[in-house]
């Protein structure tokens, strides 16, 4: 998968800040549309199905930045484009309540949901991660934002090549905890993440007559367990991220960390 790809030159553009977020919508809808991958479904359908989706909630996601997205079943490519707002942007519920200035949106296959994950990252993790976002907010034509973008997605492919990787593996019974965890490891570049649901140990312990006295009740606990891997040198940033999430001050945080260097791995995951 590569933004690359998928970015639309003619998708991309610099307007004045709309009144407001279903505005907003309607401008991506119209620009949208008129691409040769989007023509036979019309702006109408297009606007719906972006409103739709920010109905279940905001997809700005704080700094003045959103990435509307939505998809249709047929479709037989992905559209990316970018709406770059003058001056202070359009509210758009973000979490941080700051107004929109890059709107980044995504239009794709009901069918390809992996990509759709996998862009969706990456373009967060672009737009969070380098000086692309300060860039974009200076230009002044839609080429040089194409260029921006497309030279910030090859340098991120650049460090992304082969390195050592390691597994990290979070236990998590913290159930407030855990969807903030699993957030953290879809938002790093090139990691292979599965889930795996279970028990704690005091379900079955309950059972034994050595450890019986300590229940007065069978022990369910229900465990989640995160398996992702990685590059190596992420691993202590990611375990840092984690322990910034889970409740240290308690002696049982609900939360159990563990890396292990690999010597081998190979192939991937669907979401």
């Amino acid at each position: 998968m590569t933004l690359s790809r998928h970015l639309k030159p003619e998708c991309i553009s610099i307007i004045d800040p709309p009144e407001n977020k279903d505005q907003l919508l309607r401008k991506i809808a119209a620009l949208s549309g008129n691409t040769e991958e989007l023509s036979s479904i019309g702006e109408e359908e297009i606007y719906q199905k972006l409103k739709k989706r920010e109905e279940q909630g905001s997809t700005a996601f704080g700094s003045g930045i959103a990435v509307p997205h939505c998809s249709f079943k047929g479709l037989e490519s992905f559209v990316l484009g970018l709406l770059i707002l003058k001056g202070k942007g359009t509210s758009f519920d973000a979490p941080d309540k700051k107004p929109v200035n890059l709107c980044f949106f995504i239009i794709g296959p009901e069918e390809a949901r992996n990509e759709h994950i996998q862009i969706l990252s990456g373009i967060t993790r672009l737009l969070n991660t380098t000086e692309a976002a300060k860039q974009l907010r200076q230009v002044r034509w839609p080429d040089d934002a194409y260029s921006i973008l497309v030279g910030s997605i090859e340098l991120g492919r650049a460090a992304s090549a082969q390195v050592p990787a390691s597994q990290i593996s979070v236990a998590v019974q913290d159930e407030s905890a855990f969807i903030d965890i699993l957030e953290l490891f879809t938002a790093e570049p090139d990691c292979h993440i599965a889930v795996f649901e279970g028990t704690s140990a005091g379900r079955y312990l309950h059972h034994l007559p050595l450890f019986s006295s300590f229940w007065t009740d069978e022990q369910n606990t229900e465990v989640k367990l995160i398996q992702a891997v990685l590059k190596t040198s992420a691993c202590n940033n990611m375990i840092r991220r984690i322990n910034t999430i889970r409740d240290t001050s308690k002696p049982d945080s609900g939360v159990l960390i563990s890396v292990n260097e690999l010597s081998y791995w190979c192939g991937s995951l669907s979401y």
